[in-house]
């Protein structure tokens, strides 16, 4: 391959939001409406979170040293979505999957196929989940340490074990998108592409480098918009998001926002990407966002006991059955 890429790591309530692009007028979902401020449990913050191990990208070895098959397989993938990931290119995926046509599924079934997708996929790039774990296993273990960093406050459990159904996309009956599109890094659309995300120099032959409008730190967008404001790339943290406006779920905002920027981790890195378009609302949901992104970097193998404790399940059984309308979502 070229020039290769270098990587970094990511940085050490109910207030209104403008309506998120793409997905239409869903007040409630979208209002982001006012909700209590942080616990003083879940805020003091930096010392509770600086025992969380901090979520990394992908590393790619220094020039010179030969690519493997994996890493020629995850470059490929950031070269794809950097060159392809598009204002027209978003906006059009979001208004073909925005019709939730392809059926309803509880949490365990979706996690399942996720599963059976990713062995039909070995040995593709996953950019945050470990791929020696099911999705299953992924989950439970992701939910298990949200649930320990944050005991008083389920609905952030329920995020760790949801975080990552939008992988269903990859699967054809849920479109057969490619792994680009499916798992890459997460970055804003219609303005300057930031050289805090990974491999920022395949963006040179993005189409939309050539468009004067979203050539700089604001593009198209006013400053201080807010993220919801913003397109992002299509991915399966968008698609998941979508689904939890449309199934009108009971989450609370900062829960939305959580998944839908969790794999954007150009925000949560050193040198304040994007904080021209930055609001108070994303500023007091940040440290809820970079709880979780370091929570998912901890992941390891080996929880097969935890996805076989039915007092666990039934746990979260009753978690989805809170907060998800009749424990099922519409794909």
């Amino acid at each position: 391959m070229s020039k290769l890429c270098t990587t970094h790591s990511t940085a050490s309530m109910r207030p209104r939001m403008s309506s998120p692009r793409g997905f239409g007028n869903t007040a409630n979902a979208q209002g982001f409406k006012t909700h209590k401020t942080l616990s003083d449990d879940d805020t003091k913050g930096s010392q509770r979170d600086a025992c969380l191990p901090v979520a990394t990208t992908p590393r790619m070895p220094h020039a010179g040293s030969e690519l493997s098959e994996q890493q020629a397989q995850k470059e490929m993938a950031f070269r794809l979505s950097h060159a392809r990931q598009t204002v027209e290119y978003v906006q059009r995926q979001a208004a073909s999957f925005r019709r939730l046509d392809k059926g309803k599924l509880g949490i365990w079934e979706a996690l399942r196929l996720i599963d059976s997708s990713q062995r039909q996929r070995a040995g593709h790039a996953h950019f945050i989940d470990d791929q020696h774990m099911s999705a299953v296993e992924h989950a439970m273990q992701t939910a298990e340490l949200c649930r320990r960093a944050s005991p008083h406050q389920d609905w952030f459990h329920l995020v760790g074990l949801i975080h990552g159904l939008g992988k269903l996309m990859a699967l054809p009956r849920f479109g057969g998108q490619p792994e680009w599109a499916v798992s890459s890094e997460s970055f804003p659309v219609g303005c300057r592409f930031s050289n805090s995300i990974t491999c920022s120099h395949f963006f040179s032959v993005n189409p939309d480098r050539r468009r004067r409008l979203y050539s700089s730190a604001t593009g198209m967008y006013q400053p201080n918009c807010g993220l919801a404001a913003l397109y992002m790339s299509w991915s399966a943290y968008e698609y998941l998001y979508l689904i939890l406006l449309k199934n009108k779920t009971a989450l609370p905002p900062v829960a939305l926002f959580v998944l839908r920027y969790c794999n954007f981790l150009a925000l949560t890195r050193p040198g304040d990407a994007y904080s021209e378009l930055l609001n108070s609302t994303d500023l007091a949901m940040m440290p809820w966002l970079r709880k979780f992104q370091a929570i998912q970097g901890s992941c390891q193998p080996g929880c097969q006991g935890q996805c076989a404790d039915a007092e666990l399940r039934h746990y979260y059984d009753s978690l989805v059955l809170k907060y998800i309308p009749c424990s099922k979502l519409q794909f």
